[in-house]
């Protein structure tokens, strides 16, 4: 794989993602705010679900709605595709660097891309976001960097807020209007990482090392009304927010990996405490990691990546409201990276049946568990992103 896709790979997973590795950021030590209704503290175990059965109905893909984005390797460089069904695999962009789908707009109008180029040296590293309309040339949002990723657009397309090392800082949450202009939203000297727009586009939601460890923070999305949501000793990263803008998904680090919770915002000007909801019981020390969440269409389950070191890695649903979860891939697949579809009926994820490296595109129909591989190429294909067209 490039070492582009190695350098901003988990950084766009986690979209809606979108991590950059915040937690490996030096840090000073940091005052203490009020803490959440619950500090993250370890709770008796459950025993983990077995997984999906091997034997399940054959998919058949032509069924599925929507258009399928997603990264492939297979002419060469690493290039964004569009899969839909009944049509030609298609290529969508035709670029030297190595291309990164950040977000699909849900309307199908387009999709914001990062591209990141690689120099001799890692200084010469430097990343460009693009939106690209389904009918026009690409769009520069803000400068180039050596960050510039992370792109979250408001809900009308007025805005989007994305992260960048731009004007000398480490990184800072920024804003761009399609008219250009640009304006900083953050400036602090630790880092402010992962922006997300809230649905109704009035709050955004980052990760900020200002205050020791990687925490939540939000503000609104002119830049004021800053507030600190989380305090953990270790890092709080990833933020998503669900469908109807009243919580925060997000990955809290523990000792044996990170774990999903869900955090309640209170509502803009009130300073309540945030309420802490862990999704996944797990013991103390458990080596168990979740990775690559991703919010329901209607908000009420989470899909996400499990990884167990005994185990393949699978995709699992949990249900929000009671915390029952599901295994939802075959224990044949090494499953990981899930998209919900449009209608939230399936999900489609990235596998392999074998060699690591041999990644496809699968979906799976959540109703019965019938899944089918979409696309198959000794090339990997990985990381889809599901439109509505």
């Amino acid at each position: 794989m490039p070492r582009g896709a190695l350098v901003l790979r988990r950084s766009l997973v986690l979209l809606g993602a979108l991590a950059a590795g915040c937690g490996d950021r030096p840090a000073p030590a940091g005052h203490e705010p009020p803490r959440a209704a619950e500090d993250g503290a370890p709770v008796p175990a459950a025993a983990p679900p077995a997984q999906a059965p091997v034997a399940a109905p054959t998919l058949d893909p032509s069924a599925l709605p929507g258009s399928i984005y997603f990264h492939s390797e297979r002419d060469g460089d690493l290039e964004i595709y569009r899969w839909r069904a009944g049509a030609p695999l298609e290529r969508i962009t035709h670029d030297p660097r190595a291309d990164f789908v950040a977000e699909v707009a849900p309307d199908g109008s387009g999709l914001t891309r990062v591209v990141a180029e690689e120099g001799a040296v890692p200084e010469a590293h430097l990343e460009q976001i693009l939106w690209m309309p389904t009918a026009g040339q690409p769009v520069p949002v803000g400068p180039p960097g050596r960050r510039a990723r992370a792109p979250s657009w408001a809900p009308d397309r007025s805005f989007v807020v994305y992260e960048s090392d731009a004007e000398g800082a480490f990184s800072d949450v920024w804003r761009w209007q399609p008219d250009g202009t640009t304006r900083r939203l953050t400036t602090t000297a630790q880092g402010a990482f992962e922006p997300a727009i809230s649905p109704d586009g009035q709050r955004v939601a980052y990760v900020s090392s200002q205050d020791g460890n990687p925490e939540l923070y939000v503000m609104a999305a002119d830049g004021s009304a800053q507030r600190r949501l989380t305090t953990w000793r270790r890092d709080d990263i990833a933020p998503a927010w669900s469908p109807d803008g009243t919580r925060l998904a997000f990955l809290r680090r523990e000792q044996g990996g990170e774990r999903l919770f869900v955090l309640t915002v209170p509502p803009a000007g009130r300073d309540d405490a945030p309420a802490l909801q862990r999704m996944v019981a797990t013991a103390e020390g458990e080596k168990v990691k979740h990775a690559e969440h991703a919010w329901s269409p209607d908000g009420r389950q989470l899909a996400y990546t499990v990884h167990r070191p005994d185990a393949a890695p699978h995709v699992a649903v949990t249900d929000v409201a009671d915390g029952r979860t599901r295994p939802v891939t075959p224990t044949s697949l090494r499953a990981t990276m899930p998209a919900w579809s449009p209608d939230g009926q399936a999900l489609a994820f990235t596998a392999t049946l074998g060699d690591p490296a041999a990644l496809d595109v699968y979906v799976t129909r959540l109703a019965d568990g019938a899944w089918a591989r979409l696309v198959d190429d000794p090339a990997p294909d990985w990381l889809p992103r599901w439109a509505t067209r």
